[in-house]
């Protein structure tokens, strides 16, 4: 169970071909895109290899709002290398109630990350924030997770180098780009997208205790960061 301790849809689909310019080319090409929220740049539901080290395609999307006060902070997406599509497919064979059931969900989202099953988050602030703000809010959703308690010292190292990477100081305008992209043996790599200009890699963090514990909070559970966002995932997996 804890062997990872060793290591420290869419609805509604609109056309690319007038949104492109709002994208940096190297990561995007002509494909479809996802509206994930009226006052945020569409998503692509395709993301090529390239800057990334994957091809990806959209899982599921949603948006993330602190619900006391129904405050939107950022339009996310998770995708899932096409590469591990069918592994992942045949690893969630008759696990559709367990991914509808917001206890047993982990199991099978555990499962996957524990299959090296790839994924890449994609953020887009709803309002001007800046590195900080960004930064904070993955920590404190990270120890959030009721298992965080359990490995705190393990944890802690991660959170370190989540915290070195973000040593890029200033504003995240509303549209610019956060990514978060899972690699090999559990490390996530962190980049920033400005779309008019060009991407700029954060830094990597090589715990996999923070990458996972992360996807957790993001695909699993009864308190998910954003339950529209694991809602569309789960529908996401169930029609690999």
């Amino acid at each position: 169970m804890f062997k990872y301790l060793r290591y420290c849809r869419p609805a509604f689909i609109v056309s690319a071909v007038a949104a492109t310019p709002l994208f940096y080319p190297r990561i995007f090409s002509e494909v479809k895109q996802v509206v994930v929220d009226s006052s945020l740049n569409p998503f692509p539901t395709e993301i090529k290899k390239g800057f990334f080290h994957n091809d990806f395609e959209l899982l599921g999307h949603g948006v993330r709002s602190v619900t006391f006060i129904a405050f939107k902070v950022y339009g996310v997406g998770v995708y899932i290398a096409k590469k591990d599509i069918p592994k992942a497919s045949t690893l969630l064979v008759g696990m559709a109630d367990k991914l509808k059931d917001p206890e047993e969900s982990a199991q099978a989202i555990e499962k996957l990350l524990d299959n090296d099953i790839k994924f890449l988050v994609r953020l887009a602030p709803v309002r001007n924030t800046d590195f900080n703000h960004l930064k904070d809010g993955l920590i404190k959703s990270i120890l959030a997770h009721p298992k965080s308690k359990e490995m705190k010292e393990e944890l802690g190292n991660g959170l370190d180098e989540l915290r070195e990477a973000f040593t890029r100081k200033g504003t995240v305008p509303k549209n610019h780009l956060l990514y978060l992209e899972m690699l090999d043996g559990g490390k996530l790599a962190l980049s920033y997208v400005n779309p008019k200009k060009k991407e700029y890699k954060m830094g990597e963090v090589t715990c996999p205790l923070v990458a996972r514990q992360l996807m957790l909070q993001y695909l699993s559970g009864a308190k998910p960061l954003s339950p529209s966002l694991r809602d569309s995932c789960i529908e996401g997996f169930i029609n690999l």
